[in-house]
Formats: C-alpha cells, structure tokens, sequence
C-alpha cells in the first residue's frame, strides 16, 4: 500500500478521489415490486461519457495509469456486470436520484468500466467523497447505450433508517403527503 501511495502524484489522486465518488445503490426489486439485494457499488460509467470523465481530469491514460498501481482494473470495451441480477426491475439510486431499470443484458446489469482491486477498495474506504455534478445524466447516458431501458422518471422513491432501506412508489409518498397536510389541516 505504501508503493502505491508513493507512486500517486496529485492528478492520480484527484482522478482516484473521483474514482471513489462514482458510486451507486443498486436495488432490485422481484416481481411482486419487494426489494431484494441492495448493494453499494462503484459505478465509473467511462464509455460514452469520455468528455464528461475529462473534467474530473478521468482520461483513458489516467485510468491506465491507476490500473498498473494496482488499485483499478478496466474494460473499456465491454464493461463490467452485477451478476444475479437478471430480469429484475432495478433502482439505480445516484446523488439522491432514481434512475428505473426494467430491461437489460441476460447476462447481467451493467455496472461501468472499472473494477475497484482489494487495495482500490482500501484506499476508497479511507478517501473523501465529493457529490459530481452530472453523474446522474452519465450514469443514464451510459445505461441506455449498453441497452438498459430505463424510465424518464421514476414511480419509485428510496428513504434510509439506519441500516434499513425502505421502497416508496410515488404515489404513496405522494399520499402520506396529503393525509399529513389533513392532518395539519384538522389541527387547526
């Protein structure tokens, strides 16, 4: 670890640091819509997103570079998939968004170009995370070219208790919202 770290000057870092920051909740739900296996996973949407991985200073040279220190793999061509995912409705949850995926790849779901190695994963666990303005449309953009039919907006919603994760469709947050403000209305 301490080779790798000394082989990092500030552009790897800056780009790694971004790296770590590219990362989504992946919920599917069965076909009754009951969550199964959500799973945090990084998520570098590279392909078809090249001009917007730039401004983070994300290039293919940088990506190559980090890969022979050890803490990427890549697959530029190709990509990389969650397996056990197949035929399910999935919830990409990015920056506090929902992306709504319901057809894809027999083979998987489509979780980027790049493969966090044990020491990328060590060293993303102890880096800072920065909201990157954007990844929600890059990680859309990439999702409709790999062929994932993905919704224009989402009937879902995803609220957090400690640990637990909990599914809302729109409409029955939309109808807490309206018994509360009955309930504020009876109050008064």
């Amino acid at each position: 670890m301490i080779r790798i770290l000394s082989e990092f000057n500030p552009r790897y870092a800056n780009a790694f640091r971004c790296l770590c920051s590219m990362r989504v909740l992946l919920v599917t739900l069965d076909e009754k819509g009951e969550m199964s296996k959500p799973s945090w996973s990084h998520a570098v949407y590279f392909s078809h997103n090249e001009e917007y991985m730039a401004k983070f200073g994300i290039t293919f040279d940088v990506l190559n570079e980090l890969e022979s220190l050890g803490v990427i793999k890549t697959n530029t061509l190709t990509g990389f998939v969650e397996k056990g995912i197949e035929r399910r409705k999935v919830l990409v949850y990015v920056n506090e968004k929902i992306i709504e995926a319901f057809s894809y790849v027999d083979n998987g779901f489509p979780v980027g170009n790049v493969l966090f190695t044990d020491a990328g994963i060590a060293l993303s666990n102890i880096t800072d995370k920065v909201v990157l303005e954007g990844y929600y449309d890059a990680a859309k953009r990439f999702l409709t070219r790999e062929r994932v039919s993905v919704l224009e907006e989402s009937q879902y919603s995803l609220s957090f208790s400690g640990e637990s994760i909990i599914v809302n469709t729109v409409a029955s947050v939309e109808s807490m919202f309206k018994d509360a403000q009955g309930e504020m209305l009876d109050e008064k």
